[in-house]
């Protein structure tokens, strides 16, 4: 039976060592290692496939850490190694590593419109600036795409040249970045109902994406009401009647 377990943790020259107690241990019985996990930490270690007697050093055990809330100070170099023995003096050892490493995650993605309107309506010739922000590593690469309403799936790349992309580095975990584009447009007709997209990329990785829906109106020109009031003096006579008629003449250019 398994009589002892060692497991030992190191990262960025920092170890943290953890000795289980050495004892007879069933095989429902697992061992159990917490004081090395840092505090505050939702770290979780588990232990599965225990020698017994009845299966004896055979049978594959697995030591299983995992780290719920991974941050970039924990990318290091990491050791896991077993010692066991049992009463037939049959023992044996096992180690291995394994180097982590750690990058800035995409993340507070969001895109704003300059002129702001709670409803994204605008009408034709509007000076439109669209501004995207992200933070990622300084790999990450950003674009600009649209999409029209009728076929959303099908995206082309913007066809107007976006402003230079700005950098400003943070001093956050990683050495991310914030990275800010933004894309001037003179609105058309065309808009109406096309989605603008800022894609960013970092590598193989997923995508990320924000975007915006245009509602696109024709812009509505000055409207000129002239009133002429002429009054004609018409007398005719119907049936004995006297009719007096005055005339309105409306003209509107829209």
């Amino acid at each position: 039976m398994l009589e002892g377990v060692r497991y030992q943790l190191s990262w960025s020259s920092i170890s943290h060592y953890c000795q289980s107690a050495w004892a007879a241990l069933q095989a429902s019985v697992l061992p159990s290692c917490n004081e090395y996990i840092p505090n505050l930490r939702k770290w979780d270690i588990k232990f599965s496939g225990a020698p017994t007697p009845f299966t004896g050093l055979s049978r594959g055990m697995k030591i299983e850490l995992t780290i719920n809330d991974a941050k970039c100070g924990d990318a290091g170099i990491y050791e896991c190694a077993v010692v066991y023995t049992d009463e037939n003096s049959l023992s044996g050892s096992a180690s291995g590593q394994q180097n982590i490493s750690s990058k800035a995650a995409v993340q507070d993605m969001f895109m704003s419109l300059e002129p702001y309107d709670q409803n994204n309506r605008y009408t034709t010739g509007t000076n439109l600036t669209l501004r995207c922000v992200v933070i990622g590593s300084q790999n990450l690469q950003l674009s600009w795409l649209y999409a029209e309403s009728n076929n959303p799936r099908a995206l082309s790349p913007v066809s107007v040249e976006p402003d230079p992309l700005m950098t400003r580095a943070l001093k956050r975990e990683c050495d991310s970045v914030e990275f800010r584009s933004h894309l001037s447009l003179q609105l058309t007709e065309e808009d109406n109902g096309r989605m603008y997209i800022c894609s960013a990329r970092d590598g193989n990785e997923p995508e990320y994406r924000a975007n915006e829906t245009l509602s696109i109106s024709a812009a509505s020109g000055f409207v000129f009401i002239f009133i002429i009031t002429e009054h004609v003096s018409l007398k005719l006579f119907e049936k004995g009647f006297l009719w007096w008629f005055s005339y309105f003449l409306f003209c509107c250019e829209c």
